[in-house]
């Protein structure tokens, strides 16, 4: 990659380095370990700095929370890849990238774009330099620190510097094509629509979809930060909306089940993410992203959490006809419902243990610390109660569906579960 210059003055890079390997594995460990510590306050220094000499930095077009944010995160990446051999460096490109991409839609000019690597880049090094004084280290051990992280700057730099350039020349069709990207996701079917969209984020017109949601969990939600959003899941490219609180995520999946994309999504503290299942074509976007609003409803708890439409469909059909739930309930769990709180939840979260665990009681014991004939002793009374047979195929459905009636509704959870939020209204608001 070339080495990029904003007329910034890097440190003198000595050529020599120590002479023992090993003692430079351990140096470099110690010190990266010391800037790790550091990333926040490296980054309010490259933030000041930057607001001083670019005023596009300072002038309202990016967000203030917003620079010291994304500049942490490209300082965190670049010291991961301190650990990385010079052809394992490209993995780590995919964020300067995107940093590139976000830039030129805020209108950033790149000349500021490349002195913001640079005084990063300086402040990195000088940060090297001052540590390996503080530790009293022979000057070749933090130069050839020093060495590397010019060379890191250089490839991530011009990653993002190339990726603003594309993005200028593809921002009119992109910002077009995110209308109707908002418009297919909203229910529209129109395949022009869809051919245009299409064109505009380089997305075939059939191809097997998902759409992910991912969305606060009751109460005030802390802003999501674009650039926490994964640019990649399960190897798939993954393009983001924004609707208020909430992330749209669209992804060709291809040959990957629906299922196994999603458990790949990483979680999010106090966000819930919903899958649908795979659809045929960007047409059927809309309809993808109702069933994937619906699986987010059948997470359970007060927390966040994880639900694909491939694995909670049964759930899912609850939530759509409340009042049919609700009398599946009634009609199946009553005599355990009228139970007093305490025997009521026992054998709740016991058939719930039992349920998760597959029908093995060994097991459903293990997560209630208790003994098997424990967990058989308080099923055989539920069937009592009940007047259903765990063994019966069709009474099984309906216990179970009748449970997942009584969670869905708010009933206490099993396993040490919270109260869940009742599901909502079927039809998810418009993209904006």
């Amino acid at each position: 990659m070339p080495t990029v210059h904003t007329g910034a003055t890097p440190p003198i890079r000595p050529t020599s380095g120590p002479a023992s390997r090993e003692e430079t594995a351990a140096v470099r460990e110690r010190g990266l370990a010391r800037l790790r510590l550091r990333i926040p306050e490296l980054a309010d220094a490259i933030v000041v700095s930057l607001r001083a000499s670019e005023p596009v930095y300072s002038g309202g077009s990016i967000p203030p929370a917003e620079a010291p944010l994304w500049i942490g995160h490209s300082i965190d990446l670049a010291l991961d890849a301190f650990r990385m051999p010079s052809e394992e460096r490209a993995g780590t490109l995919e964020f300067p990238r995107r940093l590139g991409m976000r830039r030129a839609q805020q209108g950033v000019p790149m000349s500021a774009l490349l002195r913001a690597y640079h005084i990063g880049g300086r402040v990195i090094c000088e940060a090297f330099s001052q540590w390996g004084m503080e530790e009293g280290l022979p000057t070749a051990y933090s130069t050839a620190l020093i060495d590397d992280a010019w060379d890191i700057v250089d490839w991530h730099s011009s990653a993002a510097i190339a990726a603003l350039r594309m993005a200028e020349t593809e921002l009119p069709n992109r910002r077009a094509g995110g209308v109707l990207l908002d418009a297919l996701l909203n229910g529209e079917t129109d395949p022009t629509t869809a051919a245009l969209a299409a064109r505009a984020f380089s997305l075939p017109e059939q191809a097997r979809y998902v759409v992910v949601v991912q969305r606060p969990v009751e109460g005030p939600a802390a802003p999501l930060d674009p650039a926490s959003l994964p640019g990649r899941v399960h190897g798939v490219p993954v393009v983001w909306r924004m609707h208020g609180e909430s992330a749209i995520g669209i992804a060709v999946i291809g040959d990957v089940p629906a299922a196994e994309f999603g458990a790949a999504i990483p979680g999010r503290e106090g966000r819930r993410t919903g899958v649908s299942v795979a659809v045929s074509g960007l047409t059927e976007l809309g309809r993808a992203r109702q069933l994937a609003e619906l699986a987010v409803r059948t997470i359970t708890g007060g927390g966040p959490g994880l639900a694909t439409m491939d694995e909670r469909l049964p759930a899912t059909m609850l939530t759509v006809r409340p009042d049919l739930a609700r009398e599946l309930e009634l009609r199946v769990l009553a005599p355990v419902l009228s139970l007093d709180p305490a025997g009521r939840d026992l054998l709740l979260e016991t058939l719930g243990a039992w349920l998760e665990a597959e029908g093995s009681a060994t097991r459903a014991a293990e997560m209630l610390f208790c003994h098997r004939n424990t967990v058989l002793n308080r099923l055989r009374r539920l069937e009592q109660l009940t007047q259903r047979s765990l063994d019966n195929p069709r009474h099984l459905v309906e216990v179970t569906l009748a449970l997942d009636a009584y969670l869905l509704r708010g009933g206490s959870t099993y396993v040490g579960g919270r109260p869940p939020t009742p599901p909502g209204g079927l039809h998810p608001p418009p993209l904006r």
